[in-house]
C-alpha cells in the first residue's frame, strides 16, 4: 500500500482521519511525503509527533520518499525529521531555492544512519535548480564515519552534487555491496574526471555494478571499466557533452562495452536532449552490436530529426532504429 501526503494549514480534520486509520494502516509499505519545513511548526507539536510516531509504528514500512520544497527561498536549518529505523529505501528530492543549511543535510544524514537495512538511498534536486558547485557528497556522507556498522547500501542516486572518487573511497565500507550506481549532473568542472575515477576505483575494489546511469563518458576509465566485466543489466549513458559525442568514443562503445555487457543487458538508453553524433542512424555494425545482445527487453534513444527531415520526408533516421 502506497500514501501520499501533502500539508495544508486545515490539518485537524487530516490528522483526525489519519489517528484513525492508524491501527488499521498495518500494511503501508511506502510513503510519499510532500514536505514543507517552513510551515510544518505551524501545527501543534502533538500532532506532528504523532505523524512521526506512526511512521515508526508501521512494520512493513520500507520506503519513504520526500519531497523538500518551500515557497520560501531559505527553509533555514530545521527539518524536523525524525529516525525511522526500518527503511529499505530513503529518497530525498530537493525542491527549494538555497542549498542545504548545514544543520539540514546533518538532519538527513542522521536519518539515513538511523535506517538498519538501507539498501537504497537517493538524493537529488530539480534539474531547474541550480546549486552552489560547492554542494558534496562527502557532506552528505561524512557524519556516516562515526557508525560502528557498515550499511550495504545497494543503490545510490545523487543529482547536483560534486561526487568525488576520494570521496566515495573515505565512506567505501559503507558501498561494498553497491550495484545501481546513478550520478548525473556534476556541476563542476571535473565532472567527466569524477566520473570515470569513480569507475576506476569500483574496478579496483572489485565492485561490479549491475545498472549504471551517467552523463559523461569521455574519460577512459568509464569504458574500461564498463567492459571489464559481463552483468550489466542496465546501462543509461545520457549524453550532454560536445566531448562524448565523438565516433571514437560511439565505435568503442558498440565493440568494447556491449560485447562484453551482450549477454547479461536488458536495459540500454543512449542520447539526450543535447544535439551529439548519439542522434544519428546507427551504422550497420552497431546495430548488429545491439542485435547481438540477446535478452534486451527495453531500449531507449534519443533520435534528432531537423526541419529539413519534414519537410523532405525523410524517415531513415527513424526506420534504421
Amino acid at each position: 500500500m502506497n500514501s501520499t501526503i501533502r500539508q495544508h494549514r486545515d490539518y485537524q480534520p487530516w490528522f483526525d482521519l489519519l489517528s484513525a486509520l492508524i491501527p488499521a494502516l498495518v500494511d503501508i509499505q511506502n510513503v510519499d511525503w510532500t514536505f514543507d519545513p517552513r510551515t510544518f511548526p505551524d501545527y501543534p507539536e502533538t500532532v506532528r509527533n504523532s505523524l512521526w510516531q506512526s511512521f515508526i509504528s508501521y512494520p512493513k514500512l520500507r520506503t519513504l520518499s520526500l519531497l523538500i520544497n518551500s515557497h520560501e527561498h531559505d527553509v533555514g536549518p530545521e527539518l524536523f525529521l525524525r529516525p525511522i529505523p526500518q527503511l529499505y529505501e530513503l529518497e530525498v528530492e530537493w525542491g527549494c531555492e538555497h542549498v542545504p543549511h548545514p544543520n539540514a543535510i546533518l538532519q538527513l544524514s542522521h536519518m539515513m544512519m538511523s535506517c538498519l537495512d538501507l539498501e537504497s538511498f537517493a538524493f537529488v534536486t530539480f534539474e531547474s535548480r541550480a546549486l552552489p558547485p560547492s554542494f558534496t557528497f562527502t557532506e552528505v556522507f561524512e557524519p556516516t564515519s562515526s557508525l560502528s556498522r557498515n550499511m550495504k547500501i545497494k543503490r545510490l542516486e545523487v543529482r547536483q552534487f560534486i561526487v568525488t572518487a576520494k570521496g566515495l573511497k573515505q565512506h567505501l565500507r559503507h558501498f561494498r555491496s553497491l550495484e545501481k550506481l546513478n550520478i548525473t549532473f556534476d556541476p563542476s568542472q571535473s565532472a567527466a574526471t569524477n566520473i570515470g575515477e569513480i569507475l576506476q576505483l569500483l574496478r579496483q575494489e572489485n565492485i561490479f555494478l549491475r545498472a549504471i546511469v551517467i552523463d559523461a563518458i569521455h574519460h577512459p576509465g568509464v569504458f574500461e571499466y564498463l567492459s571489464s566485466y559481463s552483468g550489466l543489466e542496465q546501462i543509461s549513458l545520457r549524453i550532454r557533452n560536445p566531448l562524448d559525442g565523438s565516433p571514437q568514443l560511439i565505435d568503442q562503445f558498440f565493440s568494447r562495452v556491449l560485447s562484453a555487457q551482450s549477454r547479461s543487458l536488458r536495459w540500454l538508453e543512449l542520447g539526450g536532449n543535447e544535439s551529439t553524433k548519439w542522434l544519428k542512424p546507427l551504422v550497420g555494425e552497431h546495430q548488429k552490436a545491439i542485435e547481438r545482445c540477446q535478452f534486451l527487453e527495453r531500449i531507449c534513444f534519443w533520435v534528432e530529426i531537423t526541419t529539413d527531415d519534414l519537410l523532405q520526408n525523410k524517415s531513415e533516421g527513424l526506420v534504421s532504429r
